[in-house]
């Protein structure tokens, strides 16, 4: 999921991420949603971390570009809260 840069600021993801939650926990049924990001996508941690999910773990691949750049992979997941309606 991501959203322009000339777009973001104005809820855009956030609606985004609230109609793919509702669709995994109330259509699906599933009770976790499981997300992903690249350290090149600098807001994407904290924007996770406000929508409620938590950090699972940190992956770094060194060399990953042919200028030996690293490439940091962050996990994050959100559990369906029975207390919380979407």
């Amino acid at each position: 999921m991501a959203v322009h840069p000339q777009m973001q600021g104005h809820g855009l993801g956030r609606k985004l991420a609230t109609k793919l939650e509702r669709f995994v926990f109330r259509k699906l049924g599933l009770e976790r949603v499981f997300l992903s990001t690249g350290s090149f996508m600098v807001g994407a941690p904290a924007f996770y971390k406000s929508l409620g999910y938590e950090e699972q773990r940190t992956e770094i691949f060194p060399g990953y570009t042919p200028e030996r750049v690293f490439l940091q992979i962050v996990h994050f997941v959100k559990i369906k809260s029975l207390k919380v309606r979407l």
